[in-house]
Formats: structure tokens, C-alpha cells, sequence
């Protein structure tokens, strides 16, 4: 977190309005100063850009949670992947991460980046001479999203976090972590009022669905819900978006689903890198030795049912040595120049899917059990599988679990985090790996950030 205020503050406010590339030039002398980076609604919007751009096209040699780690790793430290050589991220495949370890400290590092960015938003859009009040409520709701977004995937790798809702860094520096209740409490309310300042549109990203709106920040609330236990709440947000049927559609081409445009999509992030995203470049075999470098495990690939379309589409093969090896091929684009069709990939945040797997999950916990079969059946339909009939309660919270298993293997750590708060990460994990301990369900805090802020503990086990 060295040149903390300066990198961030350059990577907000050096003139992105329009770009989704972070321009690469040095960092400024000196600090800018707020009342002229919110002079007018053209610097206001290159400081919501920026926000976007630092999280997915930033580059940064220890790499970026946003635009592939918590996709990649979190792959890794579930059941879904293996890495094909076996000694790159072997730390997180193993689920024995150093407290010293890069790409753990720019999951904690780069997260409070963009929520630093999104408190310096919150704190100066008020006073700013930008545009009108409906373009001041869309960047105060932008803001509020990132924020809650950023702490909702700490909390979730590393329990308990320092909730930061300031840019006073004499005060962040020192913060404490708190409970994992209370970050969510503010994520909530943070999610509740983004709600209620975003458009209901798309018109703030020319009609592309790469800036968040109000169907955004109700499908994250939606999500946050469910992992609270508050399924009442979990059932109407996910059902708000369910409802949208203007806006939001199942594709039925399963090869669509990742596109730009896709009717599934509620919110993604887009990249200019040869129409390819991040994930794409790092699952996909290599354009030179044509093999994968993460390889799904052979009990996911088990895992799909005969016919299941979702097999064929979303999970690719090939052979090296006599041997067949499967990788993840949602995203089909690798992000080289030679051979790429004319179609673009960006890279899916939230989609339609989840809502419906969120609506189901808590369906069942409501004993709104015809509910849930239906909307199961919404995707096992797609897919080409035989439609489920009501059963038990259990019975269908396990295929309720198989089917966000295989709609959603491979995407934004989910299974990772389906595993440890359905309290199952043992013994999934601790039948497969032999290097398991039950304190991996939380990630290290990381090294460096202890010695900057003396006040954080750190997560039994490391």
C-alpha cells in the first residue's frame, strides 16, 4: 500500500473521461487538489471512470483482484481447478497462502484502492458544479456500489475488515478490523441507497451494460441477502430483477451468454484488449504451446449431468501426452491478435442466472418450495436437462446447490464461497486436498498491511 494517496489518486482523476484503457504515463508530482478534480461534470466523470478502469484495466505486475484473481485463485482454493504445471500459485491450490504472499496483499490492497476512490467520490460530488442533480444522484450511487462491492469480497476472503468510509487516512490507517456483521450492515445500507440514486437505465453507458444501475445494486443486495440468511429480502430483490423481463432474459444460446450485449447480463466490465477479457487470457490454452494453465478438476467435470449442455458450451478439451485435459471456455476470446473472430466478450460481474439460483435458494428456506422448482428448472431447461419435481426441503437445497455448481463454476469465487457458508468446506475440501486446515476458509491478512496499521490481528492459523 506504498504511495497510497498518490497512486490512487492519479489512477481516479488523470483524465479517463471516455477511455476503458488506463492511460500509462508516471505519477503526478504532487497531490491534485479536490475542488479542482470536481470542477465540472467532465472531471466528475473522468473520476467515475477512472474508478471503473483502476479496477478492471489497470495494470499491475502482482495483477489485479477485479479483473481475474478472485475469478482464478478462488477457482484454485475450491475444487474446480488445478494449475497445469503445478508450481504457479501453488499457495492457493494448496490453501496454504504466506502472509507475505503479492497476490493476497493486492486482493486486500487494490479493494481498499477503489474504496478510497469511492469515498473521495461520496465526499466532494455535493459540492461539486456537475451536471445535473440526476448525474450528481448516478456518481454518489456509483460510488456507493464500489464501496459495497469491494467490502463485500473482502469480508468474504478475509472475515472480519476495517470498514472504511472516510478519506481521512489518519483516522483509515489505524482502523481496526471489526465484525463481519457490521461490514455487512453498512454494505447493506450502502447497496439500499444505491438503490434509490441509479438509474433504472443504462444511459450513463451509451445503453452497455458497464456501469452499474438501480437493477445492479438490487441484484448485489439480492446476493447480500442470501449470504445474511435473510431470505425474505433475498426473494423480493432477486424476484425485482427476475421481473425486469424488458431489460434481462435467459440467452438461449449458451455461447452468448459472456458477449457484449448478452440479455443476461446486469452488469459487466468491459475491456479493449483485442475484444478479450482477463479471465479468457488466463484460462484459455496458450496461443504457443497450445496448452490450458488452470485445468478443471475431474470431479467438476463428473459433476454435469449427461446431455447438459453446459458441459459442451462452457468447458473446453485438450489432448497433451495422451492425455485429455479440460479447462474453463466460458469466455472463448484469448486476447490475441491473430485468429479472434469479430464478436467481443466482456467480463460478466453479475448476471440474470444468479438471481434465479438466489431466488431458489431462498424459496427453499421459505418453504416456497413450487417457487424454487420453477426457478431451477429456468436454467436445467436451458441447459437441456430434465425438469426437477418438488421433493424434500434437503433434497432440494442439494440440487439447488449442484445447479449454482455447475451454472456458475469458474466465476467470481462463487463456489469458493458456497462452500464455506453452506459450512461444507471441510468436508469437500478435506477429503481432497491432504494440505487442508479448516482455518483456510479465511485468507491471511496480509503481511504489509499489519505493519502499516499495528491494529490489525491477524486469522488463526497463519
Amino acid at each position: 500500500m506504498r504511495n497510497f494517496i498518490l497512486l490512487l489518486l492519479f489512477v481516479a482523476f488523470a483524465g479517463l473521461s471516455g477511455c476503458k484503457k488506463i492511460v500509462d504515463v508516471g505519477l503526478p508530482e504532487s497531490q491534485l487538489v479536490t475542488k479542482d478534480i470536481f470542477s465540472d461534470s467532465a472531471s466528475v466523470q473522468s473520476a467515475v471512470v477512472g474508478m471503473y478502469s483502476f479496477m478492471y484495466n489497470y495494470t499491475n505486475t502482482e495483477g489485479s483482484p477485479y479483473k481475474s484473481f478472485i475469478t482464478t485463485l478462488l477457482s484454485l482454493s475450491a475444487d474446480e481447478t488445478t494449475y497445469f504445471s503445478n508450481n504457479t500459485y501453488p499457495q492457493y491450490q494448496r490453501n496454504a497462502i504466506p502472509i507475505a504472499d503479492s497476490r493476497n496483499l493486492q486482493l486486500w490492497a487494490d479493494s481498499y484502492t477503489v474504496i478510497y476512490m469511492a469515498n473521495n467520490i461520496l465526499e466532494n460530488i455535493d459540492g461539486a458544479n456537475a451536471g445535473s442533480e440526476n448525474f450528481r444522484r448516478q456518481v454518489r450511487g456509483e460510488a456507493l456500489f464500489m464501496r459495497a462491492f469491494c467490502h463485500f469480497y473482502l469480508t468474504n476472503l478475509f472475515g472480519d475488515v476495517p470498514l472504511i468510509t472516510t478519506t481521512d487516512v489518519t483516522v483509515s490507517r489505524s482502523v481496526p478490523r471489526i465484525n463481519q456483521r457490521d461490514v455487512y450492515a453498512q454494505i447493506v445500507e450502502d447497496l439500499k441507497n444505491a438503490r434509490t440514486l441509479l438509474a433504472t437505465d443504462y444511459r450513463y453507458s451509451s445503453g452497455e451494460r458497464i456501469r452499474v444501475n438501480h437493477f445492479a445494486a438490487t441484484a448485489m443486495l439480492a446476493r447480500v441477502y442470501l449470504y445474511m440468511g435473510m431470505y425474505q429480502d433475498a426473494e423480493a430483490m432477486s424476484s425485482e430483477v427476475i421481473g425486469n423481463t424488458a431489460d434481462f432474459q435467459l440467452e438461449g444460446d449458451l455461447d452468448r451468454v459472456f458477449q457484449q450485449g448478452s440479455s443476461e447480463a446486469i452488469f459487466q466490465f468491459a475491456t479493449d484488449v483485442y475484444s478479450a477479457t482477463y479471465v479468457g487470457r488466463d484460462f484459455l490454452p496458450s496461443e504457443v504451446t497450445k496448452l490450458p494453465n488452470f485445468v478443471v478438476r475431474e470431479d467438476l467435470t463428473a459433476s454435469f449431468e449427461p446431455g447438459d449442455l453446459r458441459r459442451d458450451a462452457w468447458v473446453g478439451t485438450v489432448t497433451y501426452g495422451g492425455r485429455n485435459y479440460d479447462y474453463p471456455n466460458k469466455y472463448q476470446l484469448n486476447g490475441s491478435s491473430s485468429g479472434q473472430s469479430d464478436r467481443v466478450e466482456y467480463d460478466m460481474v453479475l448476471r440474470l442466472s444468479e438471481q434465479y439460483l438466489i431466488r431458489a435458494e431462498a424459496r427453499i428456506e421459505l418453504g416456497m418450495l413450487d417457487g424454487a422448482k420453477d426457478d431451477i428448472n429456468e436454467l436445467r431447461g436451458r441447459a437441456d436437462l430434465d425438469l426437477i419435481p418438488v421433493s424434500a426441503p434437503q433434497t432440494m437445497k442439494e440440487q439447488l446447490l449442484h445447479e449454482r455448481r455447475v451454472e456458475l463454476f469458474c466465476e467470481w469465487g462463487h463456489r469458493w464461497f458456497d462452500l464455506k457458508r453452506s459450512n461444507r468446506a471441510d468436508a469437500v475440501l478435506g477429503a481432497l486436498k491432504p494440505t487442508w486446515k479448516s482455518t483456510a476458509v479465511l485468507f491471511p491478512i496480509p503481511l504489509r498491511a499489519r505493519s502499516s496499521n499495528t491494529n490489525l490481528s491477524q486469522n488463526p492459523g497463519y
